[in-house]
């Protein structure tokens, strides 16, 4: 209080004044930081409110839009590693089935960190059905691992959700995994069969990748999902290139498929 007065005395209503604008600037500043809070950020906050809730209906559906948007965010994933922790060995069907799911989420982290979780519940008294698919997403997190930097590249300058889905999309495609590639096409074709910037995208990938001739499962499915991509963005221009592909392509599912896409285009 000593200092305060000697403030007061010397500089009267000064300092209050002082105070005052720095205080305002500091709300001030707290509020722009709010409003230039982007897309990531936004989508961030959403996922954080779910799980912080307890995962309950919807999962499934919030585990699938995460796998393909490189969500990184340990203090999230703590989150569903401490909820994991508490119902690891409950032997409830539903808590199972929940508690599956979870890890399954914990595997797109891509964070080694959570690997000795996931071993404890493969060697411990978990239920079979846990220890099932925590094998899998043990698997699944050193996939992220390698996933994560093609996901995330660029995205930090999106300034709309659109924008960002496309750049995350973009960078699927043009991967040159045969996985990403598939859960690209995939992504157009459930959600952005209209987008032409995309959908050229996914022209520019079937035209390098589908004279590959590979007996690889992956390769030839992410090939039949770039033909169904291209289908559903309904525009006919992608009829010949289709026509290509199916006299071209080495393997005869991908033949078959792009044949079915094509007359699909050109309307017959």
């Amino acid at each position: 209080m000593k200092v305060r007065t000697r403030v007061e005395k010397s500089r009267g209503g000064e300092a209050c004044l002082v105070i005052a604008i720095t205080v305002l600037a500091g709300v001030a500043g707290l509020h722009a930081l709010a409003a230039s809070a982007g897309p990531r950020e936004d989508e961030l906050a959403r996922f954080q409110r779910y799980f912080e809730r307890g995962a309950g209906s919807g999962v499934r559906g919030i585990v699938d839009e995460m796998a393909w948007k490189g969500v990184t965010d340990v203090a999230l994933y703590d989150t569903m590693a401490d909820s994991i922790r508490e119902a690891m060995y409950d032997r409830d069907d539903a808590t199972v089935e929940q508690t599956s799911w979870l890890v399954k989420a914990l595997a797109l982290s891509g964070n080694k960190k959570y690997a000795p979780l996931m071993n404890e519940i493969i060697e411990g008294d978990a239920h079979k059905k846990l220890k099932r698919h925590t094998r899998t997403a043990r698997d699944r997190l050193f996939d992220y691992e390698r996933w994560l930097p093609t996901l995330n590249a660029g995205t930090e300058s999106a300034e709309t959700r659109q924008e960002l889905d496309r750049k995350r999309i973009t960078n699927l495609l043009s991967s040159g995994d045969s996985e990403l590639v598939r859960v690209g096409a995939k992504r157009v074709y459930i959600a952005h069969g209209g987008d032409p910037v995309l959908q050229e995208a996914v022209a520019s990938v079937l035209m390098k990748r589908y004279e590959r001739d590979s007996s690889d499962k992956v390769h030839i499915d992410s090939i039949a999902w770039l033909c169904k991509a291209l289908a559903e963005s309904g525009s006919g221009k992608y009829a010949s290139m289709l026509d290509r592909v199916a006299e071209d392509a080495p393997n005869k599912k991908v033949r078959k498929q792009a044949r079915k896409y094509a007359r699909h285009l050109s309307g017959s």
